[in-house]
């Protein structure tokens, strides 16, 4: 639902607190308990793993040899895995978990193609490919069942006909 003046019913009168540092602090309570709850979520822990074996793998890589920049699309692949769940997590909308579930398989799907370069270039060590696979196969088992979770009823059109019935 948009957020405009004549209709903010689903807004908490923080001038009912009658204290802005107190509004303040619940709300910073309510945000770092959000955020527990994103980062505690199985398919959240298992991108950060992802991030971690990427970073390791990305490390492997001679800088003088890595004319395609594969080192940091590897970085930033495996990073947007978490801001991208983090975003969908963000949001009630299906339209928008949807949208940022798409950006996750996406970023996903990539840093398999980036491994699979990696391994016939030699370009990295091998060690760390067969463990980012394996991972981001345990992370697409993890998607699906974190997908299906989401809310088809609670949609609203955006225009550009996606995720729309």
């Amino acid at each position: 639902m948009p957020l405009d003046r004549d209709h903010n019913d689903e807004l908490p009168d923080f001038e009912e607190f009658g204290n802005e540092t107190w509004a303040q602090a619940a709300l910073e309570a309510y945000m770092h308990e959000e955020r527990l709850r994103i980062h505690g979520l199985p398919i959240r822990r298992k991108a950060e793993e992802i991030y971690q074996v990427a970073e390791a793998l990305a490390e492997t890589i001679v800088e003088a040899d890595d004319r395609l920049g594969v080192r940091a699309r590897l970085q930033e692949h495996a990073m947007c895995l978490g801001v991208k769940i983090s975003g969908a997590e963000a949001s009630d909308l299906y339209m928008l978990k949807m949208q940022n579930a798409v950006m996750v398989k996406a970023h996903a799907t990539e840093l398999l193609g980036l491994a699979g370069w990696c391994q016939n270039t030699g370009l990295s060590d091998g060690r760390y490919l067969k463990v980012l696979r394996d991972d981001i196969e345990e992370f697409r088992q993890l998607f699906v069942a974190w997908v299906k979770r989401f809310d088809k009823n609670n949609n609203q059109a955006d225009g550009w006909g996606l995720f729309e019935e």
